[in-house]
């Protein structure tokens, strides 16, 4: 019976150990773009080549790497536990042609903090203007979320899309409120609106339904 338990035991381990010999999993990318093909060099070996999706996995023991991809190299050293994501900087002249190929707030809140001094300063960030914008807004007309447009008016009083901001909030407030329907929800549209145009429907709407109680 003792070895029947310890055959079980070794077997258990076993299928343990096979299943965490390679612990340390990842992501390379070129900014926000994952990249394929870059290599994960230790001890002068490479130890992992990362996939169509840029992803990598490593044996445990190993606590540092130095990453290369085409003419770009970066060392890395890994956390104990956590999935390891590795972001390469680009060229100020790369990463120029990838925010406009492919744009996102990643690449441009990369490009602001790594070349401030870059000619195409004021480009980048009309652009990361307008993808907070866009942002910001599919979220409230999906979502009747209107904090992110909020917080858009917030560091862009003067923005290009701050009218349209104000007024989509707006809006959709009401439709929420509508989608709520209770004196509560007109109550807060009013206490933010007091001036709108649909004022006297949120308090008459309020009224009848308190007056319903």
């Amino acid at each position: 019976m003792k070895n029947i338990t310890y055959i079980a035991i070794a077997a258990f381990l076993g299928v343990f150990m096979g299943m965490n010999a390679q612990t340390i999993k990842g992501v390379v990318k070129l900014a926000d773009e994952p990249v394929k093909g870059a290599e994960l060099v230790a001890d002068q070996q490479v130890v992992a080549k990362t996939n169509a999706a840029g992803e990598f996995s490593l044996d445990r023991e190993i606590q540092s790497v130095q990453v290369n991809y085409k003419k770009m190299s970066k060392d890395f050293t890994f956390a104990a536990l956590g999935y390891a994501e590795i972001v390469l900087l680009p060229t100020e002249e790369k990463l120029l042609k990838m925010i406009e190929k492919n744009p996102s707030l990643e690449k441009c809140t990369l490009f602001l903090a790594n070349y401030p001094g870059s000619e195409a300063l004021s480009k980048v960030k009309s652009k990361q203007e307008e993808l907070t914008f866009i942002s910001a807004y599919e979220k409230a007309v999906t979502e009747y979320e209107v904090a992110g447009l909020d917080a858009y008016v917030a560091a862009y009083p003067d923005g290009a899309y701050a009218h349209k901001a104000i007024q989509t909030m707006e809006v959709i407030s009401w439709q929420y409120a509508r989608l709520q329907d209770t004196p509560e929800s007109y109550n807060d549209f009013l206490a933010r609106y007091p001036d709108s145009k649909a004022a006297k429907e949120a308090s008459d709407r309020m009224a009848n339904l308190q007056g319903d109680k």
